[in-house]
């Protein structure tokens, strides 16, 4: 009779079960990772949304704003693309694309609520945001 011990490929059928219930939960939490944004209903940041955000945010510490708008220019949201939603007050490099996301597969926002539902808003907020946009 020949001997086997310590032959890598010999498992017991226990630890078969156990690898793959390990390589099942693996592939699990990999498709939860990839498909988070929708169960949240945030999108998962891109390497080049985190860059613009980092950008943002230093500008915003150094008391720059990097991007401005003319004082009487109206804004439609539903035309508007990221730089003019960045210059928005309020609207910072995320919420600019959760509204291109939005408009994307939803198409045109018909009511401010439609906005609304997407962030959680202040008042000061929505009442600039009504003043410098139309829909």
């Amino acid at each position: 009779m020949e001997n086997r011990q310590g032959a890598y490929a010999d498992l017991t059928s226990t630890e078969r079960r156990g690898i793959a219930g390990l390589t099942i939960l693996l592939l699990l939490l990999l498709a939860l990772r990839f498909f988070i944004g929708y169960i949240t209903g945030a999108p998962a940041t891109s390497p080049a949304q985190e860059k613009l955000t980092v950008a943002w945010e230093s500008q915003k510490k150094a008391g720059r704003v990097a991007v401005q708008k003319p004082a009487d220019t109206i804004i439609n949201i539903n035309t508007a693309d990221s730089l003019s939603l960045l210059s928005l007050y309020g609207i910072g490099p995320k919420l600019s694309h959760r509204i291109l996301e939005k408009r994307q597969q939803s198409g045109p926002f018909k009511s401010y609520e439609e906005l609304w539902a997407l962030y959680h808003f202040s008042k000061e907020v929505k009442e600039e945001l009504k003043k410098n946009t139309s829909l």
